[in-house]
């Protein structure tokens, strides 16, 4: 059984959810360009629009992520501005947060 406090695995979980949206929104991007220049403009804009889609999906699973150090939202707000973060926009908890063990090196 997973522990709910584990800090590095929710934050690892964070970081793939960002991943994901920057990969689906680039993928899908380049991809119905692609399929545009070779003429290919009906399954350009399936392409597309399945890319919004996902896009929007992927966005929404990586902005309601939480904290797992003070359980807030960890991103600040549900505009774009707030990416790329890097630490908890309230407790500025980041992705270099020691393993469980590890010491903190000051």
């Amino acid at each position: 059984m997973r522990d709910v406090n584990d800090i590095p695995l929710n934050l690892t979980k964070i970081q793939r959810r960002a991943a994901a949206f920057w990969l689906t929104v680039g993928g899908t991007l380049v991809l119905s360009v692609c399929l545009f220049l070779l003429e290919q403009l009906a399954l350009a804009k399936v392409v597309a629009f399945a890319g919004i889609i996902l896009s929007i999906a992927t966005w929404m699973s990586a902005m309601m992520s939480l904290c797992p150090g003070c359980r807030a939202s960890f991103h600040e707000g549900y505009a774009p501005r707030a990416w790329p973060r890097f630490g908890c926009a309230h407790c500025g908890l980041g992705f270099n947060a020691p393993k469980q063990g590890e010491a903190k090196l000051p």
